[in-house]
This record gives C-alpha cells, structure tokens and sequence, in this order.
C-alpha cells in the first residue's frame, strides 16, 4: 500500500527494505518504471539492484571466532525468519568446527524474549554450570539475555560468552559492553542512497548496481 501511494505521488525513486528477496512492491516498482535499490536483501532477480551485508561472510566471521574461543557447548539463538539470517547461519555451518557442540533456539525476536529465555537455558542444558558460547544473531536479543544473566549474577564471559549481531547502537553501552558482528547499516544507507541517485539520474540508461559489504568482528567485554 505505502509503495503503490509513492508511485501515485510521482517519487523519482525508492529505497526498499523487503523481508523477502521478492517482494510484491517490486513488481510494482518495476511496472511503474520507476528506480529502487534493494537494501539487505539479495533478490532473486538478476536484474535488481541491491546493496547488502555479506551475511554469509558474517555467518563465517562467528564460526572462526566460536573455533578459536571453544567452550564445552555453543547455543546459537535465532529469531524472525529473514533472507539474511538464513545466509547467517548457511556461513556459520559451512565454517563451524564440526567437533563443537551445537544446539539452536529459533524465534526469539526480541529483547524480552531473550531475557525470559535465560531461565530455559539454566533448566535444560545447564549454562549455570556448563561453559557456554551463545551466537546470538540479533543484539537486542542478546541484550536482553545479558540483563538476565547480570541479574542472576551468572558471569559473562567466564560462564557465558556471547557473541551478537548487528553492532546496534547501544550493543557498546548495555550493562556488559556486547561483542558482535557489525554489519556497517550507516555504510549500507550511504551506498544505497548514492545508488540510487545515479539510477535516477541515469533513467534512459538502465543498470544494475550491485554491492555486498564485509562484515567485522567487534570485540567487547561479553566474549573471551
């Protein structure tokens, strides 16, 4: 609806955040002739530009940590099913030692649900006891599971290593500093943006741009 109520109003272009690598507004865009970017997401159409997180290489970066920082278990906890934490978690299977010890939570989407999801953690598999690594790939989940274990007094990271994704802004400020994987989404809208001017621009010429941006490590208090 907000798509099809820019094309009425005539924009020159459109920056696109999907969930899927296919949208719906895609097709409307592309009908109305009119310039988008795809931001984070890869599509499936060889035709659409696109700028993105090398999720894959993300997913790797993790596993070589994890590998290099082993701990009796790792639990890797997932949340609302995304193109890019699909690739996430392809790069991180592909990389992962296959003598580590692993176990998955999926859909815990949020901040409270990573906090309410400690006490599962205790009860079934023990990271009270066990040494553990979480591979969280969303930061406000693993913020949330950071306040929980802080207010348990579990230590991070003698006990529990955790390892997030996103490098959100206060992931350098929450109650034990995150470690975690920085995605560059300041660096992505910038590229996205100068994208899609050009496309604009360049309207009589039609091109496809297309850009992945290599992910890094930033080491905090909440990892080894």
């Amino acid at each position: 609806r907000l798509v099809s109520s820019l094309i009425g109003s005539r924009v020159d272009g459109v920056l696109l955040a999907p969930v899927s690598a296919q949208p719906k507004a895609v097709e409307l865009l592309q009908r109305a002739n009119i310039p988008f970017v795809l931001i984070n997401c890869i599509p499936e159409d060889k035709n659409i530009s696109f700028v993105c997180s090398d999720n894959h290489e993300g997913g790797r970066i993790a596993a070589q940590f994890i590998n290099t920082h082993p701990r009796e278990q790792t639990i890797v906890i997932t949340g609302f099913s995304h193109q890019s934490i699909e690739h996430r978690l392809e790069g991180f299977h592909d990389m992962i030692d296959p003598q580590v010890s692993l176990k998955h939570y999926s859909q815990i989407k949020t901040q409270e649900e990573g906090y309410d999801l400690v006490p599962h953690l205790i009860r079934e598999d023990s990271i009270q006891r066990i040494p553990t690594t979480l591979f969280v790939t969303n930061d406000n989940v693993a913020i949330g599971i950071i306040n929980r274990l802080v207010e348990l007094k579990i230590p991070i990271p003698d006990q529990v290593s955790i390892l997030g994704y996103d490098n959100i802004r206060i992931a350098s400020s929450c109650r034990v500093p995150l470690t975690t994987i920085s995605q560059s989404s300041v660096e992505m809208g910038r590229l996205a943006t100068k994208m899609l001017l050009h496309l604009i621009k360049n309207k009589e010429k039609p091109e496809v741009l297309k850009h992945l941006i290599k992910p890094k490590l930033i080491c905090r208090e909440s990892s080894d």
